[in-house]
């Protein structure tokens, strides 16, 4: 882009986890047009996250409801008194892309596959969002291109104190052990651990270790350990500036798929990562702490009543094996044994995809999956397919959640998608490969 830029626009406008996420993207943006002045349109959920960032001059809030902007008059004023000149669209909803069109800003980026918001902006990229290789912050940098910023994404990308601004209140936690921060809530996209095995995972914790709870939301089933000496709970109790001090402080975090987890990512601290789902796997959406332990088995319970697939898609998870793998993180982090940024994104691939090989195919299995000696791949036990074996073939697709499924004929992979799109409504695994499904 030949201009010069002087005021961006950087929209996101939902919750907290994805505002972190966009952490990468401002930093990016400051490092490369060190000269231009970064503003923020947020939702009245992550806006105070923008607010503790020196990177952001100002945050503008849009009180949204029923996808209509309330305040739609006072934004295009605020634009228009912080001569905006470009905006870049993070979430891709009609009405806020309308609304910088409205307000006449010069530049307007964001991701072209939808109809009803591509035609408002002058810049469009379309996204295959259905490759889970390609996690949300790689996503959102290709919008820079537009920019001129082409350059890879920086891989040591992180939380500074110099990247805060200072609190009026802190809060001082006393510390004589190793600081456990947990957080078992989620902004409603994802599930945390089984109540039952986190309390016997914080009960072995307390023998040795401080444990720290935050959250919004009072948990009851935590009321047992309000009297430990070693035992602080500040759920409902923080800002979103005192939690970022809060877990900077803390040794070890423990959490599912959350905006405090992905701040713990930043900030650098060993995470035990909880991520049961399928429809939200780590090669989207993992943290990029460097010392981490990933929890998942997709697999285990997918071929269930999908009634109960939330309900059982923990169930792999006992307290011993929390107590295991936090024994795991805490020697990793001992060992300083720490994953690179491509070493992490070929961890979060590992955790993510999951191949069915049919017949030959087998010698195409990408070798960064041995890497971390996952059982994520697997022969079909069927040695040829016909018309009387292909719905067993279906049900043993169906027992093992592959995002892959590999060396199909051409019918069977007509029938294959016929079955999981007509009859069962979902979308049906890849059938065939691409360079980023194998690393």
């Amino acid at each position: 882009m030949s201009s010069i830029k002087k005021n961006i626009l950087i929209q996101r406008t939902d919750r907290l986890g994805d505002a972190i996420l966009s952490y990468y993207l401002i930093a990016t943006l400051k490092k490369q047009l060190p000269k231009a002045t970064l503003y923020v349109l947020a939702s009245p959920v992550n806006h105070a996250f923008f607010n503790t960032l020196t990177s952001i001059k100002a945050v503008f809030v849009a009180d949204i409801k029923h996808n209509t902007i309330q305040n739609e008059k006072e934004l295009i004023h605020q634009f228009h008194q912080a001569n905006i000149d470009t905006v870049i669209h993070l979430y891709d909803e009609a009405h806020l892309a309308k609304l910088t069109k409205q307000a006449k800003i010069p530049t307007r980026i964001g991701f072209g596959n939808k109809l009803a918001t591509k035609p408002y902006y002058t810049h469009h990229h379309h996204i295959d969002w259905e490759d889970l290789t390609r996690h949300q912050v790689e996503i959102q940098h290709q919008l820079l291109s537009s920019l001129g910023i082409t350059d890879p994404l920086d891989a040591f990308i992180t939380l500074k104190p110099s990247d805060f601004k200072p609190i009026a209140k802190t809060i001082e936690i006393k510390k004589d052990k190793a600081l456990v921060c947990i957080c078992n809530e989620t902004g409603g996209s994802n599930i945390g651990y089984p109540k039952e095995a986190l309390t016997q995972l914080i009960s072995w914790l307390l023998g040795q270790f401080q444990v720290l709870v935050i959250g919004q939301n009072k948990q009851p089933y935590l009321n047992t350990f309000k009297t430990h000496p070693n035992f602080i709970d500040l759920i409902g109790k923080t800002t979103v500036a005192q939690l970022r001090d809060i877990i900077n402080n803390c040794d070890f975090y423990i959490g599912p798929d959350t905006g405090p987890t992905h701040l713990a990512g930043l900030l650098q601290i060993p995470t035990l990562f909880l991520s049961p789902l399928k429809i939200n796997p780590p090669g989207r959406w993992g943290s990029f702490s460097p010392i981490q332990l990933i929890l998942r088995a997709d697999d285990s319970w997918y071929q269930k009543d999908p009634k109960q697939r939330l309900q059982l898609a923990t169930d792999f998870i006992s307290a011993d094996s929390l107590i295991e793998a936090f024994k795991s993180l805490v020697a990793k982090h001992k060992n300083n044994d720490t994953l690179n940024f491509n070493d992490l994104r070929v961890y979060h691939k590992a955790h993510t995809l999951r191949y069915i090989y049919h017949k030959e195919a087998i010698k195409h299995m990408p070798k960064q999956l041995n890497q971390f000696e996952l059982k994520r791949h697997l022969q079909s036990p069927f040695k040829t397919l016909n018309l009387f074996n292909i719905k067993a073939f279906i049900h043993f697709c169906l027992s093992k959640n592959p995002t892959h499924i590999l060396g199909l004929p051409y019918w069977a992979k007509l029938v294959l998608k016929v079955y999981y799109g007509v009859y069962l409504a979902l979308p049906s695994p890849k059938l065939d490969l691409k360079t980023s499904d194998t690393f």
